[in-house]
């Protein structure tokens, strides 16, 4: 009996808050590479990672941005060295209501050419249709 309640006790640790604390895998930084379709994916994932933290100072901020951005992005100057200000430039820069609807037809109208009625190639057009006609939706468009 004391071996059980033992064994029940290391099962159920509680953490300060006195909820069963789980360790998760650690979550990866988001990356944007400066495709212009993938700028709000990012932006969401960045926002709710790291600048909503209210642990992290704007310096720490500023880092885990910079160190997110990769290839064309990563280029991108902005007008003062501040995490505020940098995001910004990204915003003007990647948030082109215009560019991002025209990227979503060419999308459509771009994709590779079907050769055999297979199920899987047609499942692949049906996502890509789906998937950019959801996101001119999202526009209203």
């Amino acid at each position: 009996m004391y071996s059980l309640k033992n064994s029940e006790n290391e099962i159920t640790n509680l953490n300060d808050n006195g909820k069963n604390s789980i360790r998760l895998p650690q979550i990866p930084l988001p990356e944007f590479s400066g495709v212009i379709a993938e700028f709000s994916n990012f932006k969401n994932q960045f926002i709710n990672l790291i600048s909503n933290n209210e642990q992290l100072n704007d310096s720490q901020k500023l880092y885990y941005l910079r160190a997110s951005l990769k290839g064309e992005a990563k280029l991108l100057e902005s007008p003062s060295d501040s995490f505020d200000s940098l995001f910004k430039a990204l915003e003007d820069r990647y948030e082109n209501k215009r560019q991002l609807i025209d990227s979503h037809v060419l999308e459509i109208i771009n994709y590779e050419k079907i050769y055999s009625e297979s199920s899987k190639e047609l499942r692949d057009l049906m996502d890509c249709i789906n998937r950019n006609i959801r996101a001119l939706k999202s526009f209203e468009i």
